[in-house]
C-alpha cells in the first residue's frame, strides 16, 4: 500500500513531491515504489508524471485531484498555454490515462536538440524552503525554458546533475539531498534578464483562459499603425523576429541571454502575449 503523506508545496514539481512521498512510504527501493505508482508502464520523465495505477490515483486524490496535479505541479502550462481549449483538455485526459499521444497534442520535441537540460534551483529559495518547511524541493518555475534567473530573488539559477529527459530522469532524486546546504547566490545578472524571466514566470503561472483566445488577433491589434504591419494588414513576421534578435543580441551578449532570445524565436506564441516584447517593438 502506498501512503502519500507528504504535503505538496506551492509550485512544487509532481516529481519532487512523489520523491518525498517515496522517502516516507516505507519502500527501501524507489523502483518498487514506482511500480506501485505506475505499474508496468514506462516511467515518465521529470516534467510529466502520467499513467498512475488505480490504487495510486485513489491515494493521490486524497491530497489533490489528478487534474490539478497536472495543471499546478507539472510543466504542462509551458507547453499547453496557447493550445485550443479542446486540445488542452485532451492532453490532460491523455496524461491521466497514460496515453503517450499527449506528446503530439502538446507538440513536444523529442530529444535534447543538441543540449542536455537539467533540473535547476535557486540557492536563496532553497534556504527559504528549509527555513519554512525543514526541507527544500524542486520548483516548477525554475525549470521554465528561457528563464535563467529566479523570478523571485533575481539571482542566477543553478543546474543540478539531474537530467530533465533521458534514462536517469526516471530516478527519484530529492532536492534536499541534491542542493547544497549553503551556496552563494550569483546576482551578476542584467535588469533585462530579470525582466524577461519575470515575464515568462508570470505567463507560466497565470490561469488558463476559459475560452479560446486568438493570439494572432491580440498581437495584430497591438501592432496596428506600426512599421511591422503591411498595407494590406498582414504582419511582417520576419521583420519582427529580426528586430528582436538585433535588439536582444546587442543588449545581451552572454550565453544565458542567447538561450533566451533563441527560445523566443522558437516559441513565437509566447512573443505574441508578452507585453514587454510589444513595448520593445513600439520603441524600435
Amino acid at each position: 500500500m502506498i501512503f502519500f503523506t507528504a504535503q505538496i508545496y506551492e509550485d512544487e514539481l509532481a516529481y519532487s513531491w512523489l520523491a518525498r512521498c517515496w522517502m516516507r512510504s516505507g519502500y527501501s527501493c524507489y523502483t518498487d515504489f514506482l511500480k506501485k505508482l505506475c505499474g508496468d508502464r514506462l516511467v515518465p520523465n521529470v516534467e510529466f508524471f502520467k499513467g498512475f495505477t488505480n490504487q495510486a490515483k485513489e491515494m493521490i486524490s486524497r491530497n489533490i485531484s489528478i487534474e490539478n496535479l497536472i495543471l499546478k505541479h507539472t510543466m504542462f502550462p509551458q507547453y499547453a498555454r496557447f493550445l485550443l481549449k479542446k486540445d488542452r483538455e485532451q492532453a490532460v485526459r491523455y496524461l491521466i490515462d497514460g496515453n503517450n499521444d499527449y506528446i503530439k497534442v502538446l507538440h513536444l520535441i523529442r530529444g535534447n536538440q543538441g543540449k542536455e537540460r537539467y533540473l535547476r534551483y535557486c540557492p536563496v529559495c532553497a534556504k527559504e524552503d528549509r527555513s519554512n518547511y525543514g526541507e527544500t524541493y524542486w520548483h516548477r518555475k525554475h525549470q521554465i525554458q528561457g528563464c535563467g534567473v529566479c523570478d523571485k530573488h533575481g539571482c542566477r539559477l543553478i543546474e543540478s546533475s539531474i537530467k530533465l529527459t533521458g534514462f536517469n530522469s526516471n530516478v527519484l532524486r530529492l532536492a534536499e539531498f541534491e542542493i547544497p546546504l549553503d551556496e552563494d547566490a550569483d546576482y551578476n545578472v542584467t535588469q533585462q534578464e530579470c525582466d524577461i524571466s519575470k515575464y515568462l514566470a508570470d505567463v507560466f503561472g497565470s490561469e488558463f483562459a476559459k475560452e479560446d483566445v486568438s493570439i494572432n488577433e491580440f498581437f495584430h491589434s497591438a501592432m496596428e499603425n506600426t512599421k511591422y504591419m503591411c498595407v494590406r494588414g498582414n504582419l511582417k513576421n520576419i521583420k519582427v523576429l529580426y528586430t528582436l534578435v538585433k535588439i536582444l543580441s546587442i543588449q545581451f551578449i552572454n550565453k544565458h541571454m542567447i538561450r533566451v532570445y533563441t527560445f523566443y524565436i522558437r516559441n513565437i506564441r509566447i512573443i505574441y502575449t508578452n507585453i514587454y516584447i510589444i513595448e520593445i517593438l513600439h520603441l524600435h
